[in-house]
């Protein structure tokens, strides 16, 4: 059981269990699924998350800020010494798909919200994309969208919405 800095009359366990002047604390659960608990100095409180404590004191005693605390088993009530591991956020994200925390959603086109276009603006791109013209040009297809020419020279070869099989519709250019 080791004291933690700053707060010496509160002690913690490599279990994650919080002690002040021997009386364990129940810790509670937060919105997030993580355990805290609040620890008072002149008279101030302030929460913690304990596997943030845990790791702190036993695994590094100080946590670089771009780093976090990872729950090795995926179960963020499980705040063993042994159980924790400081990792990048990107190595976080990693591990939480790898062990089915999170699901990977390899939305496409429309559904994906990051998307500009329409499938009818990819439509309506492919079937009047005219290198030559300059009113149907990448540059001018590309203000109309409010796109770079680099995306629509990707949507006309087909890095871009390769999904979506396009054809001619209509005879009349407005019809889409």
């Amino acid at each position: 059981m080791e004291s933690i800095p700053n707060y010496e009359q509160y002690k913690i366990t490599e279990n994650g269990e919080v002690f002040h002047n021997g009386k364990k604390l129940s810790p509670w659960k937060t919105n997030s699924g993580y355990l805290s608990v609040s620890l008072c100095k002149n008279g101030e409180k302030k929460n913690f998350y304990v596997h943030r404590l845990v790791a702190s004191i036993y695994l590094n005693n100080k946590i670089p800020i771009k780093e976090t605390v990872n729950h090795i088993d995926g179960n963020k009530e499980n705040n063993k010494v042994s159980n924790l591991e400081i990792i990048s956020q990107s190595e976080n994200n990693k591990h939480a798909y790898r062990i089915g925390l999170k699901e990977k959603r390899n939305l496409k086109g429309e559904n994906n919200g990051n998307s500009k276009l329409t499938e009818k603006d990819i439509i309506f791109i492919r079937n009047h994309y005219k290198p030559r013209d300059k009113n149907w040009s990448g540059r001018k297809l590309a203000e109309m969208f409010n796109v770079t020419p680099a995306t629509i020279s990707d949507i006309i070869k087909g890095k871009l919405w390769k999904e979506l099989i396009c054809y001619k519709i209509g005879e009349n250019e407005d019809e889409i």
